[in-house]
């Protein structure tokens, strides 16, 4: 037995037990997992032709560089500020405020010199833009990650993993947070700083996925394989690259894929949903089953799932089981202002004004910015009356 066919039994047990809990382990496929170098190769989609990840890096443009028209725009609208203060706020006065600069959300990935060329972008385009332009001015800008409730686009027979990414200043020693999507965003969310390189191996993520669901397989991989170079810890880099291995057809690169992922992340929901479609697509019913358990427990014990079963009941006028859902949520994560309106929603529904006026006004309280305390206090208004708001 080869070194790498030991260490990969190892982890296939190790994931297993940490999966497993109390639960009966069932039938494991006896076929070896095969080593993260083996993955990194890529034979199955690029044959003997191995590109190296750092080719990939050299050919892509750099993330921050600032083209001559961000230069000249710079001067025409910010020109030299005086101290950071002035800096940052002339320049969310340029970019946000002034109209002469417009910029539109879509989902495709760029770079800052791309994103200002075509005003377009999604959150880490925007970012990469803003970074950009703060560090041209002297500002101490970095990029953040912040942990929205989840949300898992599928994609065909497979999930793909969303993140969202902003820009964290630092400005007289107080932070001040810049985000393009703030519909994904609250300043009560979990969010921790990234160094450069992980924004960039987030980047190759991005560009790998948008390659991935065009029909460019090749593209993908050297993507994802620059990418995991970088950040070679990231969960999710690893179950997209094994959801780029099953769509081929791959199934031993896949289902080591998704281990590779499930050993940095035991909990990772995307990977154990895709290796539970693979084990099924594959005639492995018991293994099938076993994952799909494990992706039913994770999902109803996930406060957001729980709530989006509340909101669905609510619609459907099962107002009980919307009452135990939403109740459920707000036990696991307490300050979810969200959690408390539609529990209110649903007593008025009811007829129960007393409990729906107490939390309504407890998603008011718990609300982490005076904006949003504002916009609930207008919409209880207009569901209790004037009065009663």
């Amino acid at each position: 037995m080869t070194h790498d066919s030991f260490s990969a039994r190892l982890l296939i047990a190790a994931v297993l037990l940490l999966l497993v809990a109390c639960a009966p382990l069932p039938t494991v496929d006896p076929r070896p997992l095969l080593s993260s170098e083996t993955l990194l190769r890529g034979v199955p989609l690029l044959g003997d032709q191995l590109v190296s990840p750092a080719l990939i890096a050299i050919d892509s443009p750099q993330l921050l560089a600032l083209s001559p028209s961000m230069l000249d725009f710079l001067d025409l609208h910010v020109g030299r500020p005086k101290n950071p203060e002035q800096a940052l706020r002339l320049l969310l006065r340029a970019i946000v405020e002034s109209g002469d600069f417009k910029l539109e959300y879509d989902d495709k990935t760029r770079t800052a010199a791309q994103t200002f060329a075509d005003g377009r972008g999604n959150c880490l385009s925007f970012t990469n833009m803003f970074i950009a332009f703060a560090r041209e001015l002297g500002l101490n800008a970095r990029y953040q990650q912040v942990d929205i409730p989840p949300y898992w686009g599928q994609q065909g027979d497979s999930f793909i993993f969303n993140l969202h990414v902003n820009v964290s200043l630092m400005v007289k020693h107080q932070e001040q947070v810049i985000d393009f999507n703030l519909v994904n965003f609250r300043s009560n969310y979990r969010r921790r700083v990234i160094s450069d390189r992980q924004a960039k191996a987030h980047f190759y993520n991005n560009i790998a996925v948008e390659q991935m669901l065009t029909g460019n397989p090749l593209r993908a991989f050297q993507r994802f394989q620059a990418g995991l170079a970088l950040e070679p810890t990231s969960a999710s880099l690893w179950s997209n690259l094994g959801n780029l291995y099953q769509r081929g057809g791959h199934y031993d690169h896949a289902r080591s894929s998704y281990f590779q992922a499930l050993s940095q992340d035991r909990n990772h929901f995307v990977a154990m949903t895709n290796l539970q479609k693979l084990y099924q697509r594959y005639g492995y019913s018991e293994l099938a089953q076993f994952y799909g358990q494990q992706v039913v427990r994770h999902r109803q014990q996930n406060p957001y799932y729980r709530f989006e079963l509340g909101r669905e009941a609510l619609a459907d006028k099962d107002y009980p089981a919307a009452i135990a859902h939403i109740r459920y949520a707000i036990r696991r994560k307490k300050q979810e202002d969200r959690f408390y309106f539609l529990l209110g929603q649903v007593y008025l529904q009811q007829g129960d004004v007393d409990r729906a006026t107490f939390y309504l006004q407890k998603a008011v309280e718990i609300a982490p910015d005076q904006q949003l305390k504002g916009d609930y206090r207008s919409r209880i208004a207009g569901l209790l009356g004037p009065g009663l708001g």
